[in-house]
C-alpha cells in the first residue's frame, strides 16, 4: 500500500482497518481469525466501469485474501457500518499520528498494536494520504504520507486508565518512526501531546488570541501541560 499510494487516482480513498467485528465479509468457510485487516477503498465515480478502472490497481495483491467484496455503496450504508463499528453507550480511548516513515519501519510497532486489540469494537486505521501537496491557507496544516488512528472501545469505567495508557504508549511507539504530528480530533492531550498545527499557523493563532482575547476568557485546549501545546517530540 505504501508503494501504491503515489500511483492512486485522487478519487480513490484507501483505508486499512484492523477490526474485530464478527461480520466482516470473509469468504465462505474462512474462519474468523480474531483481528482482520480490512482494506476498504471507496471512489466517487460516475459509472461501474469507471470504478473498475480505478480499482484495477488493487487486483494483484501479494497477500492471501480472506474475502473480497466490490460493488456500489451509499452514504447511508457507509454510515450504518460506521455506527456498528463505533457504538453509542461505550467508552473510548483514542490516539493518532501522522507519519512519513516507510513501511518497513512502521511494520513492527503497527503490527504489535493491531495484534493487541482485545475488544470487539476496538479498531485501528492506516489511512493513505500521499502524495502530499501544498495546502491552502487553512487551519489544517499538519499531515504526513500516512495517518494512523486507534480507537479502543469498551464498557467498564474501571478500564479507563488501562486502555488510555495502552493506546498512548502504542501510538507513541508508532510516532517515534517518522511521526510529524497529530490530527486534533483524534487526540487526548491529557494523556499524550504532540504538534497539531504548523509552527507558522500556531504563532498566528497565538497572535490573534493576544489581540482578541488578551485576558484568555475563551478556554484553551485541554492539555496536561499547557506550556507544551503544539510541541512535537
Amino acid at each position: 500500500m505504501h508503494d501504491l499510494l503515489p500511483k492512486l487516482d485522487r478519487r480513490v480513498e484507501p483505508v486499512i482497518a484492523a477490526t474485530r467485528l464478527p461480520n466482516v465479509p470473509l469468504d465462505e468457510g474462512v474462519p474468523h481469525p480474531g483481528t482482520v485487516l480490512l482494506l476498504h477503498t471507496t471512489a466517487m465515480v460516475s459509472s461501474p466501469q469507471e470504478a473498475e478502472d480505478l480499482f484495477r490497481i488493487f487486483d494483484s495483491c501479494p497477500l492471501p485474501v480472506l474475502g473480497h467484496v466490490r460493488g456500489e455503496t451509499s452514504l447511508a450504508e457507509e454510515s450504518a457500518a460506521q455506527d456498528e463499528q463505533s457504538p453509542e453507550g461505550h467508552r473510548y480511548a483514542v490516539d493518532c499520528t501522522w507519519t512519513d516513515a516507510p513501511a518497513d519501519r512502521l511494520a513492527g510497532p503497527l503490527l504489535r498494536l493491531w495484534r493487541e486489540l482485545d475488544t470487539e469494537h476496538s479498531f485501528s486505521i492506516w489511512y493513505g494520504w500521499a502524495p502530499n501537496r501544498p495546502l491552502p491557507d487553512m487551519a489544517f496544516s499538519v499531515e504526513g504520507n500516512v495517518y494512523i488512528a486507534t480507537y479502543v472501545i469498551y464498557t467498564d469505567p474501571a478500564d479507563d486508565e488501562k486502555y488510555r495508557t495502552w493506546v498512548h504508549e502504542r501510538t507513541a511507539a508508532i510516532a517515534a518512526e517518522g511521526g510529524v504530528g497529530v490530527y486534533l480530533g483524534d487526540t487526548d492531550f491529557t494523556g499524550r501531546q504532540d504538534r497539531f498545527l504548523s509552527d507558522a499557523n500556531y504563532a498566528r493563532l497565538e497572535e490573534i488570541r493576544d489581540r482578541r482575547d488578551p485576558q484568555r476568557r475563551f478556554a484553551s485546549y485541554l492539555a496536561a501541560d499547557p506550556g507544551r501545546l503544539n510541541v512535537h517530540g
